[in-house]
């Protein structure tokens, strides 16, 4: 007996063998067995007593619903179950090929964008049956979301098919999460982090350095301070780094042209923004400070302070300006309580007005001694009044000297002999 499907058996068995001859043997193999409804007999396979002789065969079966199908197997020759006395394993996990199906239904798996099917699709399977396993497969950058009946495992053998079935496998493309970041002494300019599908691009960043640093490179070896990473298949976390720039130096050189000297340090080097140290234009003897080459604004002495580029400047000097002196009296000879006045010019006329004179006084036999100042009046007279008083007789020699300044020469005048009675 092969290939048939019993279906709700209800009689008080299924299949028997009631031959008495020795050696006779039902074969019942390839066949769909259904449970007993309710109140249906215990037995599907069964030898009846009395036929001691009888044999059966009851492997290659399929017992839909019936886990252990040995409680439905009976010898009553010795009251006892027949696992070893009718041979029922193995077992089939479905319906023979060529078994006539009571009912059948249909399983049809389909794949969504982003993936395949792995197995067999469309299945017919009868009812209560199983269905041979199936997969959803994503595609390279995509990943398996879930069927379209809710179940969350790729892999599914659908079990007890009672109706027809058609689910689709759905997919989604794989995101990935760009990030950058910025290490000290710099910013990130651009979007981050960035969400990018599998295989697309991000967008465009650039790491900035503060002032004072420079940008070095990324974590990832890219050395270009602006990217747009493309291609992505994978999460990408990448630092900016930057450092700080060396000091810039500049260097201040101070030079002397002929007639002086500079008091200071001639050669420095000091960092870009800061503050040399002070220098001064000597002249010398017989000299004049003019300027420097640079047209620094302060005078002869100099400290250059915020300082942005390499400076070098010369200090020029000019011989000072000649001046003479004249001395003239009102009279050479004078008594005692009377007064002499002195007079005379200072050349140049370019001495300006207001120049201080100083009067000097030498009694024969004496030294010199200052005995009065004078200044020049209006532009370039001058004139000193002496009061004899008390002084001694005598004969006395009279002169003027002009110190000088910046700009002219020192000079005294020839010296006056006047006589006191």
């Amino acid at each position: 007996m092969r290939n048939n499907v019993f279906f709700d058996p209800r009689s008080s068995y299924v299949i028997r063998n009631w031959a008495a001859y020795s050696g006779s043997k039902t074969y019942v193999n390839g066949n769909t067995f259904y449970p007993p409804s309710s109140g249906a007999p215990l037995s599907i396979l069964e030898l009846p007593r009395g036929y001691e002789s009888a044999a059966m065969d009851g492997t290659g079966n399929y017992w839909v619903g019936m886990p252990d199908p040995s409680r439905y197997i009976y010898d009553q020759n010795d009251d006892l179950a027949c696992a070893g006395v009718i041979p029922y394993t193995p077992v089939l996990s479905a319906p023979a090929a060529a078994t006539p199906y009571f009912n059948t239904c249909t399983l049809i798996y389909a794949s969504g964008s982003g993936g395949t099917v792995s197995g067999a699709s469309p299945q017919t399977v009868g009812l209560g049956g199983s269905g041979t396993a199936v997969t959803a497969v994503p595609n390279t950058g995509y990943r398996f979301v879930s069927w379209s009946d809710g179940l969350a495992a790729a892999a599914r053998t659908d079990g007890n098919v009672t109706a027809d079935k058609s689910v689709t496998a759905e997919f989604a493309i794989n995101t990935y999460t760009l990030t950058y970041t910025a290490g000290s002494g710099g910013t990130i300019s651009g979007t981050s982090p960035q969400t990018v599908n599998y295989d697309g691009s991000g967008t465009a960043v650039t790491a900035v350095p503060n002032i004072g640093y420079h940008f070095v490179g990324w974590s990832d070896g890219l050395t270009q301070n602006s990217r747009t990473d493309g291609n992505v298949t994978s999460d990408k976390a990448v630092s900016a780094v930057f450092a700080a720039n060396a000091p810039d130096t500049l260097s201040l050189a101070y030079t002397a042209g002929p007639g002086g000297t500079i008091s200071g340090t001639s050669s420095q080097s000091v960092i870009r923004n800061g503050s040399g140290t002070a220098v001064t234009a000597v002249p010398s003897v017989g000299y004049r400070f003019v300027s420097w080459s640079d047209g620094y604004p302060g005078g002869a002495v100099r400290t250059d302070t915020n300082v942005t580029a390499n400076i070098t400047a010369s200090a020029t000097f000019a011989l000072k300006i000649k001046t003479s002196l004249t001395i003239s009296s009102d009279r050479t000879t004078s008594t005692r309580g009377h007064s002499i006045v002195f007079s005379g010019k200072i050349s140049p006329t370019s001495v300006a007005s207001g120049t201080r004179i100083t009067i000097w006084m030498r009694k024969s036999g004496h030294d010199w001694a200052k005995w009065g100042t004078a200044y020049t009046n209006g532009s370039d007279n001058w004139s000193f009044t002496v009061y004899n008083g008390t002084r001694a007789h005598g004969t006395y020699y009279i002169r003027v000297k002009y110190a000088g300044n910046s700009t002219y020469l020192s000079s005294y005048s020839p010296y006056k002999t006047v006589y006191i009675r």
